[in-house]
């Protein structure tokens, strides 16, 4: 597609939330189409999802897919070009070389240990790079050395990169026809996937890809795929023939109890609880299973049974016939897995403390709790990590903000050789409301794309 082919409009249409805490947001028809900055590309979307808001007039959107319509001055010599079909994820921006730094020592300790060390000097009023092997006999008297302690965008975490944006939290969203982001950070779509399909990849896809990649199992070990006992709005996603996906993370809402009591929190069961076939779910049990060959159990409502089994899950626990007590669950998971006496790996993937404080009874001996949903509200402990038993069964827990460029890479390659297909619904932007009603029914199943141009 040549840029002298394209007509790019003054004005275009977009969703934006008008009261911020709430779901209540409404579509403009006039929004300002931006002209690309340096090393930025101009993007024409597809399909987005559904991000909680931030603040009146933000126009939402945590991801999605569109065709590049301009080039800004310096983006020529990325990896895209004009018409390309690219993918903006939930992280829109990393800078790509960043590090924090810890102090290591005064310059009255040794520097013997710090020698081929990449760090960073302090001089008083002044900060000072200095090359990686820094002579002991170069130095000034009140010189601090900073040791790289996390290097997030070196160190394949762009996720966490301290410079980069979020896409539809105070910086414009996916939800509109046209919206600016990174020529060096969108990510290739693959020719033969399908837009729709390809958006739900890059957030949730990405998510639970990470999560699974950082679970440390290997084909053939048990994975639990859980997202149980909390009321969880499901994800959407947007399109113009921009198709953008709904982060369910940003919609945990219902908690089950408080965990600062000493009893574990109750767990309540209903219908409208999604686990394993939820958003996130439907795309981990896929991708565990049929992508990376670990041995799923997946754990849901059970009017979700056919559902998750079909999606490659070899067995299916309905949490709703397990109500009695914690253990009565963590039973029902070693069944299974009696060789190792639980899982590998857990994923909770809602934000329900009653989730957390059931999961890590479900761990086998060196078991990985893998945390992704973030419950609201007040800031409570796990309430299953219990000292004792996390030593004496060398449990870890770990949690996972969102993955990274390779994660988007290779769960978009996933879903175009068939081996994860999201189930995805796709609606109007006039629709949106009756989703987000929809949603807090718990009749939204998977992931919904709303089309930005209908």
């Amino acid at each position: 597609m040549a840029a002298a082919d394209v007509q790019i409009p003054k004005t275009h249409r977009g969703v934006v939330y008008d009261k911020p805490g709430t779901v209540s947001c409404k579509v403009e028809e006039n929004l300002e189409t931006p002209e690309p900055g340096p090393g930025q590309v101009l993007v024409k979307m597809w399909h987005p999802p559904l991000p909680a808001p931030t603040a009146a007039g933000q126009v939402g959107g945590h991801e999605g897919v569109g065709h590049i319509v301009k080039m800004g001055p310096g983006s020529e010599s990325s990896n895209v070009k004009t018409g390309d079909r690219v993918g903006i994820k939930w992280v829109s921006s990393a800078c790509g070389a960043c590090g924090t730094f810890s102090p290591l020592l005064n310059m009255d300790g040794d520097l013997s240990r710090v020698q081929k060390t990449p760090f960073q000097a302090t001089l008083p009023n002044s900060s000072v790079a200095l090359p990686t092997a820094f002579p002991t006999t170069q130095f000034h008297p009140k010189l601090t050395l900073f040791a790289f302690k996390q290097d997030p965008c070196l160190n394949n975490r762009d996720g966490l990169c301290a410079k980069g944006t979020i896409s539809g939290y105070y910086t414009p969203g996916t939800f509109q026809q046209y919206t600016l982001a990174p020529a060096h950070y969108v990510t290739p779509i693959p020719e033969k996937l399908d837009s729709a399909a390809a958006a739900p990849i890059l957030c949730g896809g990405v998510t639970v890809h990470s999560a699974l990649r950082q679970s440390g199992c290997e084909p053939g070990d048990w994975v639990a795929v859980i997202g149980t006992f909390a009321h969880v709005k499901d994800s959407i996603v947007f399109t113009v023939r921009s198709f953008l996906p709904l982060d369910t993370r940003d919609h945990h809402t219902t908690r089950t109890s408080n965990l600062t009591t000493a009893k574990p929190p109750k767990l309540t069961i209903s219908q409208k609880q999604t686990g394993a076939g939820g958003g996130l779910g439907h795309l981990a049990v896929q991708i565990a299973a049929k992508g990376m060959g670990y041995r799923v159990i997946g754990i849901d409502h059970s009017s979700k049974r056919s559902l998750v089994l079909s999606l490659g899950a070899e067995h299916f626990i309905a949490f709703d016939e397990h109500t009695a007590s914690p253990e009565a669950l963590a039973d029902a998971v070693k069944g299974p897995t009696s060789a190792s006496e639980g899982a590998n790996a857990v994923l909770v993937l809602v934000g329900s403390d009653g989730a957390y404080a059931t999961a890590t009874n479900l761990l086998t001996k060196g078991g990985r709790l893998m945390v992704v949903g973030i419950p609201e509200g007040s800031l409570n402990p796990i309430a299953g990590a219990i000292p004792a038993a996390m030593v004496f069964k060398e449990l870890t827990i770990r949690g996972v903000a969102v993955g990274t460029r390779l994660d988007a890479i290779r769960a978009l390659e996933m879903a175009e050789r068939g081996v994860v297909k999201p189930n995805v619904e796709v609606v109007g932007l006039e629709g949106l409301s009756g989703v987000f009603d929809r949603m807090g029914k718990g009749e939204v199943f998977g992931r919904v794309v709303v089309d930005v141009e209908k």
